[in-house]
């Protein structure tokens, strides 16, 4: 279930990259699944010795070789920031997600090909 919400989502944001003419922001989430997918195959792997789940954690170990072409760089050092009155500590920092016109194309259409299977039913 949790790889095929992450699948479905990651195709839905492929899909309107191509139809949006202001996507560079849908790039960039599309770029920030990465940590995502590798908790997703880690998920997977716990599990492995199950045939369903043998079966999806290859096309996202497949997808996850595709993802190593999206490079993470931290863009400023973290802040932490105290609120007074609630006493609710935030820790942040940016990372800047670069992906390549055919790394986003190669992940588009390997999501396709999960999704494709999925729906098919041939996961």
């Amino acid at each position: 279930v949790i790889s095929g919400g992450f699948v479905e989502g990651l195709y839905l944001g492929t899909q309107l990259v191509k139809s949006s003419k202001n996507n560079s922001i849908i790039i960039r989430r599309i770029a920030e699944q990465k940590g995502t997918l590798e908790n997703v195959v880690a998920l997977l792997t716990q599990y492995q010795n199950d045939a369903s789940v043998a079966k999806i954690l290859a096309d996202m170990k497949s997808l996850k070789e595709i993802f190593n072409g999206v490079i993470v760089s931290d863009e400023s050092e973290a802040k932490v920031k105290t609120n007074p009155a609630t006493k609710i500590t935030n820790i942040g920092g940016e990372k800047k997600y670069s992906i390549t016109p055919d790394v986003l194309e190669k992940i588009t259409v390997k999501v396709a090909e999960i999704r494709n299977k999925i729906i098919n039913e041939q996961i």
